[in-house]
């Protein structure tokens, strides 16, 4: 089998993660959680334990993240430090819900592929008004009738424990309308036997790969028509979305690069794109070093983008 993603995974096992933090800005664990899922029914196996850790981030929590998860200073002072939070060395895969923003928090640990439900619902549901975890499950709640029993999960969001269970089950929704794009991604990639986590993996990073401009005067725009200075102004912004620069730049310098690009576009556009497609022997999946949220990743992938391409 040709090796179509950058790096080999740890393992085979999947779960799914959630952390919550002392911050938004270079956040660090309050509390982790996370459950093996049953790679079969994409539930929750409840044959094995969840874990749920609460951690000392030895910083003081801000009033925003105690707003979120209720957890203060006084609930952490005497547990384990954020720093010895390790990866069960079974796992390949996590699946999470903006789950860039917890991989950060726990240090961005290699050799794992991330599977995130925030990318996969905003393509599955565009219809929402937004795409939190609770605003989705409220939306299955009416659809199957059951809005009284969401509620009560509900209530208790942003305790890591519970915010796992409700992405597992909006994992579970999504794979109807994400079953028709694996298969797809297969067909793209000449790999029928490409694992369905594999699937999902690149199906998420193809999902946050934008067709459309979303803001500014070119709003409705294919990012890669945009004006050329207008692009280049763009990655010069500090906080610059890494995946809209990557669409503005047709996938920019690298292989790779250009590779998830060509996936989304053949996934998603409608708009006529250049004919590009990977051999066997190339990647086609984002760097995780270059597009996780950290500032100077980001900035680096900003700084390749940039080099124009011939």
């Amino acid at each position: 089998m040709s090796i179509l993603l950058q790096a080999q995974v740890n393992g085979k096992e999947v779960i799914v993660l959630d952390a919550e933090t002392h911050d938004l800005v270079e956040p660090r664990p309050t509390e982790v959680a996370y459950a093996y899922l049953d790679k079969q029914t994409m539930a929750i196996d409840g044959k094995r334990a969840l874990f749920c850790q609460r951690y000392n981030p030895e910083l003081p929590i801000s009033y925003g993240a105690m707003a979120t998860s209720h957890i203060i200073d006084e609930d952490v002072q005497h547990c384990p430090s954020w720093q010895t939070f390790a990866l069960p060395s079974d796992v390949g895969y996590i699946v999470g819900h903006n789950i860039g923003f917890d991989m950060t928090a726990i240090g961005n640990p290699s050799a794992v592929r991330c599977i995130d439900t925030l990318s996969l619902a905003r393509q599955a549901w565009p219809e929402l008004s937004n795409h939190k975890q609770s605003t989705i499950m409220y939306f299955l709640g009416h659809c199957k009738g059951l809005l009284s029993q969401t509620r009560d999960m509900v209530v208790n969001a942003h305790k890591a424990d519970i915010d796992i269970q409700m992405c597992a089950i909006i994992l579970e929704n999504l794979m109807p309308w994400a079953s028709a794009y694996c298969r797809q991604i297969r067909e793209h990639l000449s790999e029928p036997d490409l694992s369905v986590f594999d699937c999902l993996h690149l199906l998420s990073e193809a999902t946050r790969v934008p067709m459309k401009l979303t803001f500014g005067k070119h709003e409705g725009m294919a990012p890669w028509l945009a004006p050329r200075n207008y692009i280049s102004w763009f990655c010069d912004q500090p906080a610059a979305d890494p995946y809209v620069a990557l669409s503005m730049w047709r996938g920019g310098q690298t292989e790779s690069g250009r590779a998830l690009f060509a996936l989304a576009c053949d996934l998603f556009s409608d708009t006529p794109t250049p004919a590009y497609r990977p051999s066997n022997s190339q990647t086609v999946c984002a760097d995780q070093q270059s597009i996780n949220q950290t500032q100077p990743a980001r900035r680096s992938m900003l700084d390749s983008l940039a080099r124009r391409p011939k």
